[in-house]
């Protein structure tokens, strides 16, 4: 049960925030369609954990956090 919890569902949950995250604008039809592309297991692998880690990077507020560690 916890297997299919962080390889699937965990995923999916992420991929609907980093697309309605992205999006500029968000109808009920976009985020219909959003939902319905995390539904397939490889994209919602790729899309909410590959992805999810490059907005996440990209966030003004982690980079600041990074720079402030790394010097």
């Amino acid at each position: 049960m916890t297997i299919l919890f962080f390889t699937y569902v965990l995923p999916m949950i992420l991929t609907i925030i980093v697309l309605y995250h992205k999006s500029d604008e968000v109808t009920n039809g976009d985020f219909i369609m959003i939902v319905f592309v995390s539904l397939f297991p490889i994209l919602n692998f790729f899309i909410g954990c590959v992805g999810g880690l490059t907005v996440l990077c990209e966030s003004k507020t982690i980079n600041n956090f990074l720079n402030k560690r790394i010097k």
